[in-house]
């Protein structure tokens, strides 16, 4: 082959390892890009999987229970006060109609041994053949101990803004629970009035106020 073959063959050899050279950096580059591509593409699912990411706001909605509805409780009534209680008898003897009415004091006592436990005081209104007899007791105790023996019993008595003081009497065989009130006002104050307050005398006790509400059960 002449030098000029030669110089051909040369410049060819340059000329394609320079094509190789440009071609190899080219493969080189891709190679690599698809190489990090797939590494960062791993990391993401890796983060993914070690840090989940809450369902949407629409998938929550779906999965939430209904709301329950609460029952309804009605308020508890208030207590209500004692009421007036009636009766009618007759006298065993002259057959004459006998007419009461008891009502139970809004408030109640706790007395001591041996007459314990809590009681209510009670005023009886009494209406025979148009006499009227007003009566106070208890359940259990001794009214006006001391006063009654002597016969100068006295119990202050309130009707509503009247005050003024009652005799007092014994029943028949000295029952210790029950006195009669001996005022000619009282039975038509109790009728009409609002409110009564007797102060009581009890045995080994403080005097003691029991309040009856006259309007209830009108």
């Amino acid at each position: 082959m002449g030098d000029e073959g030669v110089y051909l063959v040369s410049s060819f050899a340059k000329g394609f390892g320079g094509c190789l050279g440009v071609f190899g950096a080219i493969c080189f580059l891709f190679v690599g890009g698809c190489v990090f591509m797939g590494f960062l593409a791993s990391t993401v699912k890796i983060d993914q999987r070690s840090n989940p990411q809450p369902p949407a706001v629409a998938e929550q909605a779906e999965h939430k229970p209904a709301d329950v509805a609460q029952p309804i409780v009605a308020a508890p009534e208030p207590p209500a006060f004692p009421k007036w209680s009636t009766r009618t008898s007759k006298d065993k003897l002259t057959d004459a109609v006998i007419e009461t009415a008891s009502l139970e004091s809004t408030n109640t006592v706790n007395l001591s041994f041996p007459y314990q436990g809590e009681q209510r005081g009670k005023l009886t209104l009494r209406n025979t053949a148009g006499k009227y007899e007003v009566m106070f007791s208890i359940e259990r105790g001794q009214l006006f101990p001391g006063s009654l023996v002597t016969g100068n019993a006295k119990a202050k008595v309130k009707v509503d803004d009247l005050l003024f003081e009652s005799r007092l009497s014994g029943t028949t065989g000295y029952q210790t629970e029950t006195v009669f009130l001996i005022d000619e006002r009282l039975p038509q104050l109790i009728m009409t009035g609002r409110e009564l307050r007797i102060e009581a005398e009890l045995y080994n006790e403080p005097n003691t106020v029991f309040v009856f509400d006259l309007t209830s059960g009108r």
